[in-house]
């Protein structure tokens, strides 16, 4: 059985504030109401839910729902962010031709 904890107690879990669980429940992270205003959280649906909302490093990608493992190195979606981090640093690395 998994661990339900208040908002303050998955705040700590997950080192964020509470404001910013408040903004992630409007998106729909999972909870359960207890009582008339208060709210619980089941800790493994929780880190469910933000596992099938990670977003690729270059913030194109958004893996798809139900992917609980991380992609490996030959995987196209780590491919691609891969490739959009090159590209990144290259353009980074480009020195400026209007200050030369």
């Amino acid at each position: 059985m998994s661990a339900i904890i208040s908002k303050i107690k998955l705040a700590e879990e997950l080192d964020c504030s509470t404001r910013h669980l408040e903004r992630l429940m409007k998106e729909g992270l999972p909870f359960i109401p207890f009582g008339e205003r208060a709210k619980r959280f089941d800790l493994d649906s929780v880190k469910n839910w933000l596992k099938s909302r990670e977003v690729c490093l270059s913030g194109k990608t958004k893996r798809g729902a139900g992917m609980q493992k991380f992609a490996s190195m030959d995987n196209a979606y780590t491919e691609y962010c891969r490739q959009a981090r090159a590209k990144r640093q290259q353009k980074a690395r480009k020195p400026n031709s209007e200050n030369h």
